[in-house]
């Protein structure tokens, strides 16, 4: 700019003219002698002539001027341009008198001319004359071509006097005005295009932050809520109109504040960006929301932090997913446990409560060793039903559904507990009369009731109310949208509360887990929810607890409904009446050295011909000398060099009528499937009593029902 205003006062025009411009409100642009504006010349005459310039400001003014502190007044001329797009007036002036003078020379001349001389010298004058308007005249055409904004127009040059001067002078400055309105152009146009590609920056942006998945944040010193987009009503139920104005920490729980008022401190004093810090926020409704934030400091044009943009991605989901995840991975870590345990631990236990039993059996009434013996049964029983808990949890025990009424068992299991829990605790039912069945094992539906019941006693030492409701209820999609781990459908809810001490948030956390236990040490396992968390999981069904310290527990149990009617109760009872062998021939495949040492013994001494195989290739050799002859094979399944079940569809191949019982300490539901399901063969578990074995091998031999 300053190199123009230069250029526009290096032009003259004679001796004293010059150019200048002011604008439309009187601001003077370029001036030799002013700046400011016309309005602050203390002059009035001055201000007057500058109105009359800003009211005219197109072509020419003649006028009476005197200059500050002269006392001369002179006539004055000075050309008007008026360039529309920047509101100037761009003023050429000088005097009259000055552009006269080769006249008033001329003048002189012809007075000290003879009159003679008038008549050539009134034509020289006519000529000279004209030699001096026409030019003004084209000068004054091209002032008013440049007035429209055409600063392309030129004049041309074709002397030297003070005319070609002004010509020249006309033409340097509408040359500098085209350069200085092209750059002008180019500036305005390039404005132009910033301001467009920020709008349309801006318009992405907000489509941008209003259709994102995840909550976008601006926050303002003291973490005031500036700008917050749309679907934060969706994730936390505030309306965005309802935060901007309020600090950030209105959405956070009390104990956290503080940590959040340290991490907008690290951003701002540090101006460090932040990527994956984890926090917790509470919706509108009282709930905690899991966020990751990530957030950086902006700043304002001389650098200084103005405040915090920040992203909040909902991990909610995530963190249930994450948390059924890691106790889905403690309950198959504990179930490999369980199951690797339970084959060699089941034999020693199959060894064990087979040579008590005959140990029992050649006791009489008054020997002195018959209560040590009973002690070791009593013991055996309850490694037994250790190992049944462990392997229900882990649901590796295989079960056998059918439809069952849940109100039996409800009725059949109180039968027993009542006498467990104690006077001090009443025991009160609100059973559904018009109860569905549900599709389940008879034997862990009563552990689940059985274990409810316990773990309820357990909770009220001083004594209380238990409560056993069951009920038909249909899950839509609104209760598992807020329950991930629901199904929908028809189920059957049994539901055990009690009066007892309760449980906080953490506590409630860990109950299903294994080994877990609020009770004093020794006095509980921690399996027994454990359990009831495997047989419902292997049920299809779920578990929700409500529980809260000083207001008691309730459990809730969701079973999927059967689609039949609840059958006659097998009769657990029911056994052959003879258990006698005739003589049958029977192959023992077992590696277990004990197990095989009784359960070779015990067929013998019932009667039975007995055959004894440690490995497949032994059992393979013993069939091939005695084929035809041997009336059942009795086979564990996990066996050192082989697949017991292979084996034995090896002999039914090889032998039709062969019979086959097979057995393990530990089964899971695809090997038991096909032994019973695709091949109709026979399963005993171990650890199983001489009475079961013999009762077994009688049963299917005389084909009198399942082993």
């Amino acid at each position: 700019m300053e190199d123009f205003r230069k250029g526009i006062l290096d032009l003259r025009f004679g001796r004293t003219g010059y150019s200048f411009i002011l604008d439309v409100e009187g601001k003077i642009i370029v001036h030799p002698s002013y700046q400011g504006s016309i309005h602050d010349i203390g002059d009035e005459y001055l201000r007057s002539s500058a109105r009359k310039i800003i009211t005219q400001k197109t072509g020419r003014i003649v006028y009476d001027w005197r200059n500050p502190h002269e006392n001369v007044t002179r006539r004055k001329i000075v050309f008007l341009n008026y360039i529309t797009d920047l509101e100037w007036i761009v003023a050429s002036s000088g005097y009259l008198d000055e552009f006269n003078e080769p006249l008033l020379y001329i003048q002189n001349i012809i007075f000290v001319i003879t009159a003679a001389a008038t008549a050539v010298v009134l034509l020289m004058t006519l000529w000279i004359s004209s030699t001096i308007t026409s030019p003004l005249r084209r000068l004054m055409n091209h002032f008013s071509t440049g007035a429209t904004g055409d600063f392309t127009v030129r004049m041309d040059v074709s002397s030297n006097d003070e005319i070609g001067m002004l010509a020249r002078y006309f033409n340097t400055f509408m040359e500098k005005l085209h350069l200085y309105s092209s750059s002008l152009h180019d500036e305005v146009e390039e404005h132009k295009r910033s301001v467009e590609a920020l709008r349309e920056s801006e318009e992405r942006f907000r489509l941008l932050a209003e259709n994102s998945p995840d909550i976008i944040i601006s926050l303002v010193h003291e973490g005031f809520v500036s700008y917050v987009n749309p679907v934060v009503e969706t994730i936390l139920g505030y309306a965005p109109r309802e935060l901007i104005g309020q600090t950030f920490l209105s959405m956070a729980r009390r104990q956290d504040a503080r940590e959040y008022v340290r991490l907008f401190k690290k951003i701002r004093d540090r101006r460090e960006t932040v990527l994956d810090y984890t926090g917790v926020l509470v919706h509108k409704d009282g709930s905690l929301r899991h966020f990751i934030f990530c957030g950086a400091p902006t700043t304002d044009s001389q650098g200084q932090v103005v405040g915090i943009e920040g992203v909040l991605k909902d991990i909610t989901e995530r963190r249930v997913l994450e948390s059924q995840l890691q106790q889905v991975q403690k309950l198959e870590a504990v179930g490999a446990l369980a199951g690797g345990v339970a084959h060699d631990f089941n034999n020693i236990l199959t060894a064990i409560r087979g040579s008590l039993d005959l140990s029992l059996l050649a006791a009489g009434r008054n020997d002195p060793l018959l209560k040590n013996l009973r002690q070791i049964e009593n013991a055996v029983t309850k490694a037994t039903d250790l190992t049944r808990k462990l392997l229900f949890f882990s649901r590796r025990q295989p079960i056998d559904t059918v439809p069952v009424h849940l109100n039996k068992s409800v009725d059949s299991i109180l039968k027993i507990v009542e006498r467990l829990i104690g006077t001090n605790i009443s025991i009160t039912l609100d059973l559904a009369s018009d109860l569905q069945p549900v599709m389940a094992d008879t034997g862990n539906i009563e552990q689940v009731i059985m274990n409810l019941v316990i773990n309820a006693r357990d909770a009220m030492p001083e004594g209380g109310k238990i409560f056993i409701r069951t009920r038909n209820v249909t899950i839509d999609e609104g209760y598992t949208k807020a329950h991930s781990y629901a199904k929908t459908g028809e189920f059957v809810c049994l539901s055990v509360s009690d009066t007892g001490t309760g449980m906080d948030g953490e506590t409630v956390k860990h109950i299903f887990e294994p080994f877990f236990t609020t009770k004093d040490r020794g006095k509980g396992t921690g399996l027994g929810l454990a359990v009831v968390y495997g047989i419902v999981k292997q049920h299809r069904g779920w578990i929700t607890v409500d529980s809260r310290p000083g207001d008691g527990t309730e459990l809730r149990v969701y079973f999927p409904r059967a689609d039949g009617e609840p059958g006659r109760e097998p009769d657990s009872e029911r056994l052959p009446a003879d258990i006698l062998g005739k003589g049958e021939k029977i192959l023992i495949v077992e590696d277990d050295p004990d197990v095989l040492s009784f359960t070779a013994a015990a067929l013998k001494n019932w009667g039975y011909s007995v055959f004894t195989a440690a490995s497949a290739t032994e059992a393979c050799e013993v069939f091939h000398r005695r084929q035809g002859d041997l009336a059942l094979v009795f086979s564990d399944v996990v066996l050192p060099d082989r697949n017991g079940l292979d084996l034995a569809e090896e002999f039914v191949q090889a032998d039709p009528g062969i019979r086959v019982l097979m057995t393990s300490g530990y089964m899971d539901e695809k090997s038991l499937a096909r032994i019973v399901r695709e091949n109709s063969h026979r399963f005993l578990a171990k650890p199983y009593s001489l009475q079961s074995m013999l009762a077994a091998v009688r049963a299917i031999l005389d084909d009198l029902g399942e082993a």
